[in-house]
């Protein structure tokens, strides 16, 4: 079997296949909201405990195919821009810094699955309210991500 000497694309398209498997086993709308109480929250971690775990290796595999994605692609703009370009670094931090919290966020949430018959309703609570708030950064260094491959793949004019 021939490995593909660039793997960009091989890499982008299973960072979005394999965290499709856990949206399939149990898809993120289904997840109680952060209005739900703390012992339905734990009473629902319980209740899917199982699937939730091969959900969270789904995305946890998915979120890491999105790091190597990033370092691919990171090498492909640093050869089709100028030398001094600062945009390849931009995007790779930013994906660095988005990655890790993401999955800081899944550790958080995996501690809950993981631990659901074994923790207080105020303490999953606590983990869960944490996971959503690491998730919800990961936003910003999203941005700083988005922002330099925008940069870099803008038509030019002249």
């Amino acid at each position: 079997m021939k490995i593909a000497s660039d793997p960009t694309g091989l890499l982008g398209i299973a960072g979005i296949v394999v965290p499709s498997i856990g949206v399939a086993i149990v898809p993120i709308w289904a997840f109680p909201g952060t209005h739900a109480s703390d012992a339905s929250l734990l009473a629902w971690a319980l209740a899917h405990q199982g699937r939730l775990q091969a959900t969270m290796i789904a995305n946890t595999c998915g979120v890491t195919l999105w790091l190597a994605f990033a370092a691919s692609l990171r090498s492909r703009m640093r050869s089709a821009l100028p030398p001094a370009s600062t945009l390849p670094d931009l995007f790779g931090a930013g994906m660095v810094a988005m990655v890790g919290l993401l999955l800081a966020g899944f550790t958080a949430f995996d501690v809950v699955v993981y631990r659901a018959d074994q923790m207080s309703a105020a303490d999953a609570r606590t983990l869960y309210d944490l996971a959503f708030g690491l998730l919800a950064m990961s936003g910003m260094p999203t941005a700083v991500a988005r922002g330099p491959t925008r940069a870099a793949t803008r038509p030019r004019r002249g």
